[in-house]
């Protein structure tokens, strides 16, 4: 901890997550506000950390309490600096500012009920059929699935799926899985992810829809929900943007609850789960710095309408089903 109030988390293991989340890209959104109209003698420039990394508000207080976090309105990103007004700013050498992204975008609407649809395919994206597993064969875009496919994304890839009428899955480059869909009045979903991470989206928020993910350590059971579990060598990992998420182990006994109620909060279980406040914001910093770093690489869509000034009321409507979620990156002066 430094006399500024800051902290410092460690990234030297983001070398496991390597093996799958091979898209690191150093980004962050700045949410223009008040900073913009304010004097230039008003402002203070601060240079970001590098390397990049995203940290939870929940965390940076309680590993430093002290530290000064300044909201989305109070500064403006200009080429690779912050500009933050210096009544935010508190004279502070080290800042947290507060940032708002977009989280991962829809998949396109599910095809119809009791089908598995292959609903984007991008890079190298292969399926092997469930009664051979192992045997792996490049897979089309808009291709039907049989229930029990395992997929697997190359480097720089990624696919998504719609499971039945409620529900979609979307795998990033390096993760492989199975799914399962069965039933049609109460969709069954079943996700076996063997390793890499899968961002979930349900469309439902009664009881339609029984929706788990499986990885070598937990299941992640969740409905009417949009989450993402990431299965790495040891630990399970389950970020939740809305709705509620319940982990279990693999026994199925309950070890947590996480519900994402505040809009924009991003919420976090894991299992095993890390006892010690600072290791445990350390591993929250790692997976979250790689998702927010991927994110932008993957919402392709999103980017091409957030630079048009006239959209149309459909592509309206799919920036608005984009979930927005905050975050804090660390800064320094110069």
């Amino acid at each position: 901890m430094s006399g500024t109030g800051g902290i410092f988390f460690p990234v030297g293991h983001l070398s496991h997550m390597g093996k799958f989340l091979v898209l690191i890209l150093a980004v962050a959104f700045a949410n223009p506000g008040r900073a913009q109209t304010a004097p230039a003698e008003d402002l203070v420039a601060y240079q970001p950390a590098v390397p990049f990394q995203a940290f939870l508000e929940s965390d940076v207080r309680a590993v430093a309490p002290e530290a000064v976090i300044v909201r989305a309105g109070e500064h403006v990103k200009v080429g690779d600096r912050y500009l933050v007004r210096k009544d935010a700013a508190r004279d502070r050498d080290e800042l947290y500012l507060e940032i708002l992204a977009d989280w991962i975008e829809p998949v396109a609407a599910p095809q119809q009920s009791g089908e598995i649809r292959l609903a984007l395919a991008s890079g190298t994206v292969e399926a092997a059929p469930p009664a051979t597993p192992t045997v792996f064969a490049p897979v089309a875009q808009g291709a039907v699935l049989a229930p029990g496919t395992t997929l697997r994304c190359g480097p720089a890839s990624q696919a998504a799926v719609t499971l039945g009428a409620r529900s979609a899955a979307r795998f990033i480059a390096g993760t492989e899985g199975s799914v399962h869909l069965e039933g049609t009045a109460v969709e069954k979903v079943r996700i076996q992810l063997k390793s890499g991470a899968v961002f979930n989206r349900i469309r439902s928020m009664d009881k339609n829809v029984d929706y788990q993910v499986r990885t070598p350590q937990a299941v992640a059971a969740a409905r009417g929900t949009d989450f993402v579990a990431v299965a790495l060598p040891t630990v399970t990992d389950v970020w939740v943007a809305e709705g509620t998420v319940e982990l279990m182990d693999l026994q199925g006994q309950s070890v947590g609850t996480v519900s994402a109620k505040e809009a924009g909060a991003l919420k976090i279980i894991r299992f095993p789960q890390t006892p010690d406040p600072a290791q445990n914001a350390a591993a929250n910093t790692t997976t979250m710095s790689v998702a927010m770093s991927l994110i932008p690489a993957l919402n392709t869509t999103t980017a091409g309408l957030r630079g048009k000034t006239n959209l149309t009321p459909g592509e309206f409507q799919y920036t608005q089903d984009v979930q927005r979620v905050t975050y804090l990156v660390r800064v320094r002066k110069p």
